[in-house]
């Protein structure tokens, strides 16, 4: 298991007892700390030092989501690897059995599952089956390990972006892999308001809450920018940019929220597009370093 963190202590306990308890024990659980020294306030080494699982901890080389993913990578023994986030509940006994149970029925060298996400409704899993897919949540996915070093591990280019998991699923979708998402395989993301990305200043505005609040705006980080030139056309890009200026006016409410949005996004629009483009033109900084 693969667990990195960045000031979520409050949270990381609760996901390390949860896997304590599954039906099919992993062999071993890689924490890389990116929380500053004297900020740590739990030693976890100590906590957890009569686990019945190995807990490695290490502290981050790098601070980066991408770079202590990879030192993780790195570090771990096992020809599989479980990509979990440090904020994360509702993890049944059977979690991790599931998705080995996929990965020997379907012959399959990705498992993802699909968590539920606090401030979203709840996914609808009736009537949903197992289905080919190029995500990869890492909150929630069983990897071949070979396959991560195959495809040059996490873009570090990524580093305190975002989507760097969507570049990866399909850097690994191309490359031939076969990747199964498992509705039946459920958790609860929190999306913690501290620590983590929120730490670097990106997911502070999600969708969901830009479509709640009448001044919010959620634009495309320069690293979402970033994963669309390394693997889409240049028009794709621009339709993209496109897409999200006019994502600003969408709100959830009555028709007086709705037009009031529609008011303050126009008044935004000239704003918004400055800041496209610059997320765009720092975009491509990153494609060509």
């Amino acid at each position: 298991v693969i667990l990195i963190t960045l000031g979520r202590y409050q949270y990381i306990e609760t996901v390390i007892d949860l896997l304590q308890k599954q039906t099919l024990l992993p062999h071993e659980i890689i924490i890389v700390d990116g929380t500053p020294v004297e900020e740590a306030g739990v030693d976890l080494l100590k906590k957890y030092s009569g686990s019945i699982i190995p807990l490695i901890v290490e502290r981050a080389i790098t601070v980066g989501q991408c770079s202590q993913r990879n030192q993780a990578i790195e570090r771990s023994k096992g020809d599989f690897v479980f990509f979990i986030d440090d904020d994360m509940e509702g993890i049944k006994p059977d979690h991790l059995e599931k998705h080995w149970e996929n990965i020997q029925h379907y012959k399959a060298e990705v498992s993802s599952g699909m968590p539920d996400e606090v401030g979203i409704a709840p996914i609808d899993r009736k009537n949903k089956w197992v289905k080919v897919s190029d995500v990869f949540p890492t909150n929630d996915s069983l990897v071949y390990k070979p396959l991560l070093l195959q495809a040059g591990l996490f873009d570090i280019k990524m580093d305190r972006g975002q989507s760097e998991d969507q570049e990866m699923g399909i850097r690994l979708f191309k490359s031939g892999a076969l990747m199964v998402q498992d509705p039946g395989i459920s958790s609860l993301h929190l999306r913690a308001s501290t620590g983590g990305l929120r730490t670097h200043g990106a997911r502070k505005i999600t969708y969901s809450s830009a479509r709640n609040k009448i001044t919010q705006r959620r634009l495309p980080h320069m690293t979402e920018f970033y994963l669309s030139l390394k693997h889409h056309k240049n028009s794709e890009v621009e339709e993209r940019k496109l897409i999200s200026a006019f994502g600003t006016f969408s709100i959830r409410g009555n028709i007086f929220r709705k037009t009031l949005k529609v008011f303050v996004s126009l008044i935004y629009l000239p704003q918004t597009l400055i800041l496209l483009n610059r997320n765009i033109r720092t975009a491509k900084m990153l494609l060509i370093k």
